[in-house]
């Protein structure tokens, strides 16, 4: 319902004019958000750097009146006379400027209706229902993904703490070994690995022949027989 139907007190005309400044408003942000100013301030501007020089014009023209006809005028005639140069210039240059102007508001410091600045392009396209329930479904997924990898990660993470923990152990070892390497071959032991391989077949026959014992000994077995084996094998 349009405010003419709802207000019985504002015509037709008013309710065009209140959209026609609306619309005014809304191109002058918009020509502000491009140029960094607003058109109409750019113009006064303008303007009044005109009439700031006209001023200072008719300062310069003072001075030098006086200087030159000080004997025909005082100086209080002299600045009646250039001040009344002053609504001569000022009445041409408006007549003047308003061409300009509005030339410049219409054709050089406006943006047409029909024109999207950069910035503004990502809005130009309306996305469907069915469009934004996908864009929201991909979000979905895409954070479903980063909290998989952030998952990942963190068990990467400890496994590398476990390698690290299992190399730390792997170098003590490796430690153990060169210094027992190095008092074998202190000790005249011709080969390290060599002499590990005798000691642990012998503990391991050792082990098997306490089994042996300790079943005997269980069932009431005499040991002699075992006693000799071991004493022979001990030869």
């Amino acid at each position: 319902m349009s405010t003419s139907e709802t207000d019985p007190g504002v015509s037709s005309s008013d309710t065009e004019g209140r959209k026609e400044l609306n619309m005014h408003l809304f191109n002058e942000e918009y020509e502000t958000q491009y140029f960094g100013f607003t058109p109409k301030s750019f113009s006064d501007g303008v303007y009044n750097s005109f009439v700031d020089y006209l001023y200072e014009d008719v300062i310069v023209l003072e001075e030098y009146m006086s200087q030159e006809f000080n004997n025909l005028m005082n100086r209080e005639q002299i600045r009646e006379a250039a001040h009344k140069v002053i609504p001569v210039f000022t009445k041409a240059f408006d007549k003047a400027f308003n061409k300009l102007e509005r030339y410049l508001l219409e054709n050089i410091l406006h943006i047409p209706d029909n024109v999207l600045l950069e910035e503004d392009k990502a809005q130009s396209k309306q996305y469907t229902e069915r469009e934004n329930e996908v864009i929201d479904e991909d979000i979905k997924q895409l954070k479903q993904k980063i909290l998989n990898a952030k998952y990942m990660n963190a068990a990467l993470k400890r496994g590398i703490k476990d390698i690290e923990q299992v190399q730390a152990h792997i170098d003590a070892m490796s430690a153990h070994l060169d210094t027992l390497n190095k008092v074998c071959k202190d000790a005249g032991v011709p080969d390290t690995a060599e002499t590990m391989k005798f000691l642990t077949e012998k503990v391991s026959k050792m082990q098997e022949m306490i089994k042996k014992y300790n079943r005997y000994s269980k069932y009431g077995v005499n040991s002699t027989k075992f006693n000799y084996r071991y004493t022979n094998y001990e030869r």
